[in-house]
């Protein structure tokens, strides 16, 4: 490998000779931004109107808020102590603008996965300078399928968190090398000045730490990486071990010494010692006592939570993962996490029953494993230099390698990849490792400049089958199947739910029995005037009773109805309703069928064998 004389991260350095490719590079971010922009806005188009349970819940809790009827104000996703209401509060601003719709649901993650866009492009530029940052914002804007419909899903503050801990990356890099080292000339700064700036810095880390712990675990490994990387900083640059060691020697030393030795000259030195260390111990814990403050104030619903509830949160985040035993369980999840999880995240395969090209994905997991080999080269050329090649030390490539192992390390040691291992019909489990889509267009990007800088065509033709792949997903996969919840996916057009709230209230039908994942969506096109209510879930397999309003009015509702998403004419719950005496009226709109004007108050404990999950 050719050695090289400047940084490839430095932001003035390598400045293309070629005015078309400099244009390009100053044009990449705005036309990256439109692109991100027709991407999901094509994504939303296709699916019109589908909505699965727990993006209704989102929308419902969003409705409360922006309607003043929420009391108290939510905390949290609705029937948990995690995955805080972020998400919820952002669309209830919305839809104080709008008004409550399934885009205007959508519009807050959207325009959170636009800020994505811009926080990869200034994270990617301070680590490797503004052409790689070009690449990686075009990799973000035009994500894989799997990626860019989670940027899009209302599902609890999935993109919320990926930009919060983008932002937590960006900021860490700066406390870490500085405002301008290795991203051009150094401008120099009064001293004064430069540290409120660097307090401020340390304000705002804490600020962002605090959301992005109450937004979701899934920010878990953000923080650690994060936190890790300037905490063994600091202990490098304070050259901390050594002084430890030093000051344990010493204490060991007085302790032979006789109480009384000494002079008063040296009692006089030994009390100015104790006031600069004092001194000294203030301004190690500054900066500690300013991160404190920041994480106190963005986690502060979280905290104030836990305090009511005596630290239900951090209950569920060290619960474990059952009585699964690691030794059998890990080794399973890693399998799945390379085998699943990661082409998914690269694009190498898109779900939803798009039409994947066998060879196209071979290549881009190849491009993507040479660009973790190339991170890795960099982070090592750094220091020693690698078969003569030496790079610049201190890129910031070992922050976003740490960062990718402590995301995969998490995956596959808790409970987050083992929620993949038991049901082995569809996947629960690869969002949680989403937090790599932050890294994974930066990684990318570093090596595909470097290939362009190499040889030109073969830069260009990797960029390009990595977005055929990539675009070959989005034009193929089945509109309908892409918001649908891998827990159930049943859901018909939002054309089909508005028929079904229409019939509802034009026959006076104020609460219904039914599966809570078409349920509660329906909740949300009716805005509350039609209660749905889930037996089965709740009552009969111990589900979460997110709304336990509902279970209440509907048992108390003489003409609450039944409402069965199926395609048989003559379900078991025709059956069970004839042996429990009672007549009804059917009416079937679309995959619903209807059992409304009972004769007489049924509850669903006596018809449970025709109301379960099958229906």
């Amino acid at each position: 490998m050719a050695a090289i004389t400047t940084s490839d991260n430095r932001a003035a350095a390598a400045v293309p000779t070629r005015l078309v490719t400099r244009l390009v590079v100053r044009a990449a971010l705005p036309l990256a931004l439109l692109l991100a922009l027709a991407v999901r806005a094509f994504l939303i188009v296709r699916a019109p109107g589908v909505l699965d349970g727990d993006e209704a819940l989102v929308g419902l809790q969003a409705q409360s808020i922006a309607t003043g009827t929420a009391h108290p104000l939510p905390v949290f996703f609705y029937g948990q102590h995690y995955m805080g209401s972020l998400e919820a509060y952002l669309c209830a601003a919305v839809f104080r603008l709008i008004g409550p719709s399934v885009p205007a649901l959508r519009l807050a993650p959207l325009l959170c996965a636009l800020l994505l866009v811009l926080l990869t492009y200034d994270l990617a530029r301070r680590v490797a300078g503004r052409q790689p940052a070009a690449i990686a914002a075009l990799l973000t804007a035009l994500p894989p399928l799997y990626v860019g419909v989670w940027s899009v899903k209302a599902r609890g503050g999935y993109v919320e968190t990926l930009a919060l801990g983008t932002a937590l990356l960006i900021v860490t890099h700066r406390l870490l090398y500085g405002p301008g080292k290795r991203l051009g000339p150094l401008v120099p700064a009064p001293l004064r000045r430069e540290r409120v700036v660097h307090y401020a810095y340390l304000l705002l880390w804490g600020l962002l730490a605090g959301l992005l712990f109450w937004t979701s675990p899934v920010g878990v490994p953000y923080l650690l990486s994060c936190a890790g990387a300037l905490v063994i900083t600091a202990a490098r640059r304070s050259r901390l071990l050594p002084r430890l060691s030093a000051s344990i020697i010493a204490t060991l030393r007085r302790s032979r010494m006789s109480p009384g030795a000494g002079t008063g000259m040296s009692s006089r030195t030994g009390i100015g010692a104790r006031a600069r260390g004092g001194w000294r111990r203030v301004v190690v814990l500054s900066p500690l006592l300013v991160v404190a403050g920041g994480v106190a104030i963005g986690g502060l619903p979280l905290w104030v939570d836990n305090v009511a509830t005596r630290g239900a949160t951090f209950t569920y985040l060290l619960s474990g993962t059952g009585g699964d035993s690691p030794l059998t369980r890990v080794p399973r999840v890693t399998a799945y996490f390379f085998a699943a999880v990661v082409p998914k995240l690269t694009g190498a395969w898109a779900p939803w029953d798009a039409v994947n090209a066998a060879a196209l994905g071979v290549l881009v997991l190849a491009l993507y494993a040479a660009a973790a080999a190339y991170l890795l080269v960099r982070l090592a050329a750094g220091r020693r230099g690698v078969l003569g090649y030496r790079a610049r030390p201190q890129h910031g490539q070992g922050l976003l390698l740490s960062f990718a192992l402590v995301t995969a390390g998490l995956f596959c040691l808790s409970s987050f990849g083992a929620a993949a291992l038991p049901p082995p019909h569809f996947d629960a489990a690869t969002r949680y490792a989403l937090p790599l889509a932050s890294v994974l267009p930066v990684a990318a990007g570093m090596l595909l400049w470097r290939l362009w800088r190499l040889w030109r065509p073969l830069g260009a033709a990797l960029l390009a089958a990595v977005l055929l792949a990539t675009a070959l997903g989005y034009a193929t996969a089945r509109p309908l199947a892409v918001f649908q919840s891998e827990y159930w996916a049943k859901l018909p057009p939002g054309g089909v739910q508005l028929e079904l709230a229409s019939f509802l209230q034009a026959h006076g039908i104020r609460d219904v029995w039914m599966n809570h994942w078409a349920g509660y969506p329906l909740m949300f096109y009716t805005q509350g005037r039609i209660d749905a209510a889930d037996y089965n879930d709740v009552a009969l397999h111990r589900g979460v009773n997110r709304l336990p309003g509902t279970l209440q009015r509907a048992a108390a509702d003489p003409g609450a109805a039944y409402v069965l998403v199926t395609t048989m004419a003559k379900p078991p719950l025709a059956m069970d309703l004839q042996k429990a005496g009672a007549t009804y009226a059917l009416q079937r709109i679309g995959p619903y069928l209807v059992f409304y004007n009972l004769s007489r108050s049924v509850p669903p404990s006596e018809v449970a064998s025709g109301i379960d999950f099958a229906f």
